[in-house]
């Protein structure tokens, strides 16, 4: 095998992988966007965001240092690595960790992918109608 083929081959591998992430990430996305305006029931009424995460995620330990920052929201805290919370992500169409949810006397209101910034999600909370 020449060098030339072996450095296409990896080329090959690694855009794969790339269109792979990308397009896992659309798909979240999308379905994020479609949860919108639906009930959940089973949470108290008022403001409420349900965090969804994985005690391995890199991504969601960043996040927990962020939600720390944060007095006055409340969150309910779902690891999906316990199965009936895994359920629970599956029927909402969670598929990426960290999420979060905001929900409104149980209609979701937003849903946020990946790690966000307290100051965010304090206004998100406080000020989306």
């Amino acid at each position: 095998m020449s060098l030339e083929v072996a450095i296409k081959a990896i080329a090959f591998v690694l855009v794969g992988f790339f269109l792979l992430i990308l397009i896992t990430k659309a798909v979240a996305v999308y379905k994020a966007n479609r949860l919108k305006g639906r009930r959940v029931s089973g949470f108290p009424k008022g403001r409420l965001f349900l965090y969804f995460f994985s005690p391995k995620c890199g991504a969601c330990v960043a996040m927990e240092k962020e939600l720390a920052k944060l007095k006055g929201v409340r969150i309910k805290k779902i690891d999906v690595s316990v199965r009936e919370n895994l359920q629970l992500a599956r029927e909402l169409g969670i598929m990426a960790t960290p999420t979060l949810v905001l929900l409104e006397d149980g209609l979701v209101k937003d849903v946020l992918i990946g790690v966000q910034r307290a100051d965010r999600l304090k206004e998100l909370f406080h000020n989306e109608a």
